[in-house]
C-alpha cells in the first residue's frame, strides 16, 4: 500500500507540474527573444538592453547603458547608402516598436525612423549612426498584462 501511494503523490506532481507549463510563451523565461538584422543576405546581432520580461508568476527586469554606450565598444556594422536592414525576431511579432537614430555619440539628435515590415533603410549620408530599437510584446489573453518589453542596440557605419 504505500508503495501505491509514493506512485500515486509522484504522479499527481508530474500532472501539477506539466499544467503550469501549459499556455506560456515558448523561449527562455526571464529574457527577451534574441533580434537580429539581415543586411545583404548576412545576419547580424543586436545587443540587448534593458528590459522586463514576465510569466504568469515571475518577472525579471535590467537596467542597463543606454543604446549608444551598448553600441560604442562593438564594431559598427558597415552599409551601403540607402541599404535595406530587416529585423528578424524568432518569436511572437511586437504589439509595438520604435527604432531611433541617434547621429552623434549623445543624446541630443534623435530622429524616429519608418519600419515597414520589419525593415527600414540606412541612412543616405556616410558616417556612424547608433539606434535604439524598442520593443512590446502583450498577453492577448489578459487585458493588463504583458510577455515584457525590450530595447536593443546597434550601429551602422554607413560607407
Amino acid at each position: 500500500m504505500k508503495k501505491l501511494s509514493f506512485l500515486f503523490i509522484i504522479f499527481c506532481s508530474f500532472i501539477l507540474v506539466g499544467c503550469q507549463l501549459v499556455n506560456q510563451p515558448s523561449g527562455k523565461l526571464g529574457q527577451p527573444p534574441t533580434v537580429h538584422m539581415e543586411i545583404s543576405g548576412q545576419e547580424y546581432p543586436t545587443i540587448l538592453g534593458a528590459y522586463c520580461w514576465h510569466n504568469k508568476n515571475r518577472a525579471e527586469c535590467t537596467d542597463t547603458a543606454g543604446p549608444i554606450e551598448l553600441a560604442q565598444d562593438k564594431e559598427p556594422i558597415q552599409v551601403g547608402p540607402g541599404e535595406q536592414i530587416t529585423f528578424i525576431i524568432n518569436y511572437m511579432e511586437p504589439d509595438s516598436e520604435l527604432l531611433e537614430q541617434f547621429n552623434t555619440p549623445s543624446y541630443e539628435d534623435v530622429t524616429a525612423i519608418k519600419i515597414s515590415d520589419d525593415s527600414f533603410e540606412a541612412p543616405l549620408e556616410e558616417g556612424i549612426y547608433y539606434y535604439s530599437y524598442s520593443l512590446t510584446w502583450t498577453d492577448k489573453g489578459s487585458a493588463n498584462n504583458s510577455y515584457g518589453d525590450a530595447v536593443y542596440a546597434f550601429a551602422l557605419e554607413v560607407k
